[in-house]
């Protein structure tokens, strides 16, 4: 993994635990991590009246769902990664026998 996806998984492996959800109040999005618990990882209000409500919302369903996003990111990369590494070294070994052909 480059050293910017570690920093990636740092910062989500930091972050609360779980599935995040959204809660409104009519004024305000809350993103928690328990909702049982009522304590908001952030808050958003929409400051823009009816025109920006859709865009908090959208804001807010970014954020809630970046929490298991993210990780499934990062496990997609890794198993793709894993798979590019398999395909070069199959390469090589097929140049090597072509080359071993060529010579012969």
């Amino acid at each position: 993994m480059t050293d910017w996806l570690n920093e990636i998984k740092d910062r989500a492996d930091a972050a609360t635990d779980g599935t995040w959800c959204i809660e409104y109040d009519g004024a305000t999005y809350s993103i928690t991590g328990d909702p049982a618990a009522g304590t908001a990882i952030c808050t958003m209000t929409n400051e823009a009246g009816l025109d920006g409500a859709a865009q908090t919302w959208a804001d807010a369903h970014f954020i809630a769902r970046a929490r298991t996003d993210i990780p499934r990111l990062l496990d997609w990369i890794d198993q793709l990664q894993a798979e590019v590494d398999s395909l070069r070294a199959e390469k090589d070994q097929l140049r090597q026998v072509l080359i071993s052909g060529a010579a012969a």
